[in-house]
């Protein structure tokens, strides 16, 4: 335990010498951690968390946590209007990559989904099965159902309860 609070002694100082925010904050959780264990409950992701993020950027946290193994050999593109902001994106995924162009539409694409912001963060980043977004009447889907589902089996989900410091 000794050398654990001498650790945690020199990280604390490391912080006075920082002037990144985001270093001072890594080393104080690290010392944190060190000192008394971890102390905070693993994240819990809610539409609050998301509802400020731009769609262009939701759609980057998507490709993020793909899952490149799983999404091996797998072709989709799925168009996705939104209905709150007008704005339209073409969702491709191939080559175990998912890229995103928004003002771009497929005529062949797998499916055409309409829906709103909320609803597209419920169904895509926080697990809402596709049925049940569907009966709250916000999103509209044309084409192949079954699709969607696929893709949505390819993602990683992360805990965030994780060491910083500590094995």
């Amino acid at each position: 335990m000794a050398a654990r609070n001498l650790e945690a002694d020199a990280l604390e100082q490391l912080v006075y010498q920082q002037e990144s925010s985001t270093w001072r904050n890594a080393y104080l959780v690290g010392a944190q951690e060190l000192r008394t264990g971890k102390s905070s409950p693993p994240l819990r992701r809610t539409l609050a968390m998301y509802a400020g993020i731009p769609e262009s950027d939701l759609f980057d946290s998507l490709a993020v946590s793909l899952n490149g193994p799983k999404a091996n050999g797998k072709s989709l593109n799925i168009n996705w209007v939104f209905t709150d902001s007008n704005n339209k994106y073409l969702l491709t995924l191939e080559n175990s990559v998912l890229n995103h162009f928004k003002d771009r539409q497929d005529a062949n694409a797998d499916m055409t989904i309409s829906t709103d912001k909320p609803s597209f963060i419920k169904l895509m980043l926080l697990g809402m099965p596709l049925d049940q977004v569907i009966q709250t009447g916000q999103v509209q889907v044309v084409g192949k159902k079954d699709r969607l589902d696929e893709l949505l089996g390819l993602f990683d989900t992360f805990s965030g309860d994780f060491n910083i410091m500590l094995p």
